[in-house]
């Protein structure tokens, strides 16, 4: 540390005091785990609070010097509602999986991957909760087929105990559903995710239920169970959780394709300002809430306001995830967007490419994701490039295959396909090819009649389009269209 004044900057060295003896303070030194070999780092429980005991300054070194104590008076200051509930969570753990857990909440993976690969090298008797939260990490940094190899491992091991605890056998099954979901296996996660409410129900099964009919266009399904875990979180956690803001986010999502995108708006800053006061600024949740405003504001037609969250997303993810990562793919996408509203296609193209780069090397594909970032590159493709016969082969090419990414994942009545039927549509329609144009519109247009709500903007435009489609047709006598 530098011992000069910089300007209104002065070095401070704080000394700790950390005494053995309070009830409230749980505390464990992990400097042999940190990046930076000089380094010493103190990992504090919740609640755990320090008293000012002396300032001064040292005239040697030139520096202040700050004494702290630890004090059981954090109970009185941190809510006891919130140290409650992570008391009552973790009984059945032992301090050091409570330790680890920390690690992954705040977002140090790699930290806490060393931690349990650690404690598993000792034949812990946690080794169930030890592999429960090494595929959590797993999970979270896109290592899906690893999570799902240690969750499998984990079940077997619990189920063959002599009592096994049906809660982790619950948590266990919820999270494999949650693999298949990412794994574009509807129906297996489904299948999972009631194996784990036979046990018993959870905010977090009704949340993960929900995500399997929102990936399938299913959205009035999807808004019935976000709002039961919604209703259920009011209950286990408390208030301003971070996970409750992960619920509030997929009610924002639902409403944005659903297109109500006021509604959405509101409900994705609420979950902002949840995560915001439980997470620190580096974690990836607060980077997917920045991501889902940008989205939002986008959808409004606000594209700088979409622009800024979009750039303040982006910050988060560079210092939290691999460069290969599906959310950093779905950032740029939601990025080219803007630029296509705003007719930068140059720039567009530049960042649907970016996006196509991660998605096709993400292990396992996400087909969604993909299927999007297609569907988005066909339509940029048309406007770069008006009436270019090769760019046209590219961007069907882009339709068809969004298309069959939709049909493998099971989400093909979605309001996604729609948009690709939509498109596809219209170029045929611009090259004058008509029954194929017809065809497209009307598979469309049947799709959003069935999962949008009544006069949603996407299905009146179809509408007009088919009409004008039949006007044109009816003004030329070229051909007989059904009505």
């Amino acid at each position: 540390m530098s011992s000069k004044r910089r300007g209104e900057l002065h070095a401070v060295v704080f000394e700790l005091e950390l005494p053995t003896n309070l009830k409230s303070f749980v505390f464990a030194d992990i400097s042999y785990m940190s990046k930076m070999i000089d380094e010493q780092e103190i990992l504090f429980d919740i609640g755990t609070t320090f008293i000012v005991t002396s300032v001064a300054f040292d005239d040697v070194e030139q520096n202040w010097v700050i004494r702290l104590t630890g004090t059981d008076k954090g109970l009185d200051i941190v809510t006891k509602e919130y140290i409650d509930f992570y008391r009552k969570r973790m009984v059945a753990l032992t301090p050091t999986i409570k330790l680890g857990e920390f690690l992954i909440i705040v977002g140090q993976f790699e930290k806490a991957r060393a931690y349990f690969n650690d404690l598993l090298k000792l034949h812990d008797q946690d080794d169930v909760y030890i592999l429960y939260n090494l595929a959590w990490i797993d999970k979270c940094q896109g290592k899906y087929r690893e999570a799902r190899e240690k969750l499998d491992r984990a079940y077997e091991k619990e189920n063959t105990n002599d009592l096994p605890c049906q809660q982790k056998l619950r948590d266990i099954l919820n999270d494999i559903g949650t693999i298949h979901v990412i794994m574009d296996e509807h129906e297996q996660a489904l299948n999972y995710y009631h194996q784990a409410m036979k046990i018993s129900s959870s905010s977090a099964i009704f949340n993960n239920i929900g995500l399997a009919y929102k990936i399938q266009g299913r959205y009035i399904e999807a808004l019935e169970y976000f709002n039961k875990a919604h209703e259920v979180s009011d209950g286990e956690r408390p208030s301003g959780h971070y996970e409750i803001g992960i619920t509030l986010d997929n009610i924002g999502q639902t409403y944005n394709y659903q297109g109500e995108y006021s509604k959405a708006l509101d409900y994705h800053l609420q979950a902002l300002r949840v995560k915001q006061k439980t997470l620190p600024d580096d974690h990836m949740d607060i980077g997917i809430s920045f991501n889902n405003v940008g989205f939002t504001y986008n959808n409004l037609g606000e594209y700088d306001e979409a622009l800024t969250y979009y750039q303040r997303a982006l910050q988060v993810y560079q210092q939290c995830l691999p460069e290969i990562h599906l959310e950093i793919a779905i950032l740029l996408d939601n990025m080219a967007t803007v630029y296509y509203c705003q007719k930068q296609y140059t720039k567009g193209l530049e960042y649907l490419y970016k996006a196509l780069h991660i998605e096709e090397r993400v292990e396992p594909i996400s087909r969604l994701t993909l299927g999007r970032t297609l569907n988005n590159l066909g339509v940029t493709l048309i406007a770069y490039k008006h009436n270019d016969e090769d760019n046209d082969k590219e961007a069907l090419d882009c339709f068809r295959r969004a298309l069959a990414m939709y049909d493998a994942n099971g989400s093909a009545q979605s309001s996604d396909a729609a948009i690709s039927l939509y498109q596809q549509g219209k170029l045929h329609h611009r090259r004058k090819e008509y029954y194929q144009a017809h065809e497209l519109y009307e598979q469309a247009l049947n799709i959003q009649r069935s999962v949008l709500p009544q006069n949603h903007s996407a299905t009146l435009k179809t509408q007009a389009t088919l009409i004008q489609l039949k006007t044109e047709l009816e003004s030329n006598e070229k051909i007989d269209v059904p009505s």
